[in-house]
């Protein structure tokens, strides 16, 4: 069986679902950098400054190492099972749409647990997305 093939009660083929599932983890990925924001540094003072700042951005660093991995995780467990589906059916579209919406959090509590990593309810936050 192909990709390609649906059933006669559902139109929507695997393909289909597989494309969404990794145009979605593919932005998620690429947006947990937006977190990295350095503010602004005259010229003259970016020498001694972007280092020491840089440095200070550890917990940010550390937050999204782990998310990305965890996100690449996820996305090839997906690729592995759908290997092994031949058709979609709408309960599968739901539980694929469930995981996405925990998927596009993960910038966000990234980001939390990043700036606020002493802060106990954001690294919750992030642990339980």
């Amino acid at each position: 069986m192909s990709g390609q093939e649906t059933t006669d009660k559902y139109d929507l083929s695997k393909n289909r679902l597989e494309a969404l599932f990794d145009a979605i983890f593919a932005f998620a990925m690429t947006l947990l950098v937006t977190g990295f924001v350095i503010q602004p540094i005259p010229a003259p003072d970016a020498v001694v400054e972007l280092p020491a700042r840089i440095a200070a951005m550890s917990p940010e660093f550390l937050s999204f190492i782990i998310a990305f991995f965890v996100l690449a995780s996820f996305w090839l467990l997906h690729h592995r099972q759908f290997h092994f589906i031949h058709f979609v059916n709408p309960p599968l579209v739901r539980i694929t749409l469930f995981i996405l919406a925990f998927t596009v959090l993960m910038p966000f509590t990234t980001n939390v647990s990043g700036d606020y990593s002493g802060v106990q309810v954001a690294v919750d936050l992030f642990h339980a997305i």
